[in-house]
């Protein structure tokens, strides 16, 4: 963040050049969530290279101002762009450029039981959610293009025990292997209609990932990765979870040969007794 707009720019460019799918960039702080990281100048280079790359960009925002930046910038996705801030929703306008430059939107949703269970708790979070969900619900009545975040990493239990106080277990919005699931639902709960909620696990994704002609949809001559389920998903959001069957590139996978314990461990933390 030092850097001028020519460095960054080659050092963005040095990136598309290795092994990677995608590039992103932070435009706003991560853990002081209220800075903004990069001038809109530096955001709009960073964009232009990547897309001279010819690699999708996408940008972590967290607050109005960051979030009306990267827009500019022309970013490809905004990640967890649901998020605000503390306690302020975003402005329609805003929302509205968005949906007008097609650039596809990332939430953390959470389901109305989770938001019960935050408020009964008194969490921190509760004013933060809260605008969140009422970003998620203008994005969805604009017609965005909606796709899923998560927050969700290895759990590290002594450190999950520093904050077992403030912690809340109802539908865990950050949590590997429940979080998507969960996400769904929390959808469904804020009025998304069935087959948007479908489509922004399966075409949404393809189009937004500029790979739509290869994934997405069930079509001749595209990669045949899919999932099918027991139960109708178009009738209820939580029937995702009823898995039959998966097939990756045309071959069944045997779900009972996958492990059920994380392949990367909890860091070791020394505690003193």
């Amino acid at each position: 963040m030092w850097m001028g707009l020519e460095e960054v720019s080659e050092k963005v460019a040095e990136y598309a050049a290795k092994d990677v799918d995608f590039l992103k960039y932070g435009a706003s702080g991560h853990k002081d969530m209220f800075y903004i990281s990069f001038s809109p100048r530096v955001q709009k280079g960073i964009v232009d290279t990547g897309h001279k790359s010819g690699m999708t960009v996408q940008a972590h925002t967290t607050s109005i101002e960051s979030f009306y930046m990267v827009i500019e910038a022309g970013v490809d996705i905004i990640t967890h762009c649901d998020d605000s801030g503390p306690n302020r929703p975003l402005p329609q306008s805003y929302i509205k450029k968005m949906v007008e430059r097609g650039i596809a939107c990332s939430v953390m949703a959470i389901t109305d039981a989770r938001m019960t269970a935050l408020e009964e708790a008194s969490h921190p979070f509760v004013p933060r959610k809260k605008a969140s969900r009422e970003n998620i619900r203008a994005m969805i009545q604009a017609g965005a293009t909606i796709l899923l975040s998560t927050d969700s990493g290895i759990e590290n239990s002594a450190l999950a025990a520093d904050y077992a106080s403030i912690s809340v277990n109802v539908d865990p919005d950050g949590k590997l292997g429940e979080s998507h699931f969960n996400a769904l639902v929390a959808l469904e709960d804020l009025g998304m209609a069935p087959m948007e909620i479908l489509k922004l696990v399966t075409s949404n994704v393809a189009k937004s990932y500029k790979m739509a002609d290869k994934f997405g949809t069930l079509e001749p001559g595209k990669l045949a990765d899919l999932v099918i389920l027991e139960k109708n998903p178009l009738k209820s959001a939580k029937n995702y979870r009823t898995i039959h069957k998966v097939i990756k590139a045309g071959k069944v996978v045997n779900i009972d040969a996958l492990p059920l314990a994380p392949l990367i461990s909890n860091m070791e933390v020394e505690t003193q007794q």
